[in-house]
């Protein structure tokens, strides 16, 4: 794990993606605290070209699947509205179980119609902004061998809709590129952007055509 003080003071911890194969935890890694991560988070910004190009409004909410021991299985529901269907939200449900050996780093195993795309997740840096408003570096990639779904991707994400303030985000990105990885390297010099608006419609809830992926974001 390393810390970066960007020129505007701000310090961000950061650590490269894990090895998720082995579990194998970087000791320097300050875990994020019990539930913390529950509730919605708005992706702000991304590297993945699929969603800067063809969509916004990229929403996030984890929950855990029962009460247990911590850290427990959680569920995640994604959301999302392409832009060229502004009217549309379209949803994809998973299963995040926790990884032996590592904090803050699950497999993402999609239900029903997309129970074929499985993907490695992990927190690579977390914090608040100058507004107190948390915020989260989010690690994706498939699995070695997967032939379906998204490459790897970094991206931002927040509790408030338009996320962590320029100054921030700027020190967020100084330190994942100081970690010296090169594949985090060319993710971060892909970030762009992610369109949020200010919506009055509430979120999707995890009913059972949300949980099969029956109106997955996979097919538009």
């Amino acid at each position: 794990m390393t810390s970066r003080r960007s020129e505007s003071k701000v310090t961000v911890k950061v650590r490269p993606p894990p090895s998720f194969i082995g579990g194998v935890q970087d000791k320097s890694w300050t875990p994020t605290p019990e539930n913390w991560l529950y509730g919605s988070w708005y992706m702000t910004h991304t590297s993945q070209q699929y969603y800067w190009e063809r969509t916004k409004n990229f929403v996030i909410q984890y929950a855990p699947v029962m009460n247990g021991v911590w850290p427990c299985t959680n569920q995640e529901l994604v959301s999302l509205t392409p832009l060229n269907q502004p009217e549309r939200i379209y949803t994809a449900f998973g299963i995040d179980s926790p990884i032996a050996g590592l904090d803050d780093a699950w497999l993402c195993q999609c239900t029903g119609h997309l129970s074929h795309i499985s993907d490695h997740v992990a927190f690579l840096a977390w914090g608040t902004d100058s507004n107190k408003v948390d915020w989260v570096v989010l690690y994706s990639t498939p699995l070695p061998g997967a032939t379906v779904g998204l490459p790897a991707q970094v991206a931002i994400m927040s509790r408030e809709r338009f996320g962590p303030d320029d100054t921030m985000v700027e020190a967020i990105k100084e330190a994942l590129c100081a970690a010296g990885n090169s594949e985090l390297t060319k993710l971060v010099d892909n970030l762009r952007p992610l369109l949020q608006e200010d919506l009055e419609s509430g979120r999707p809830t995890c009913e059972y055509h949300v949980v099969q992926n029956v109106d997955s974001l996979t097919r538009f």
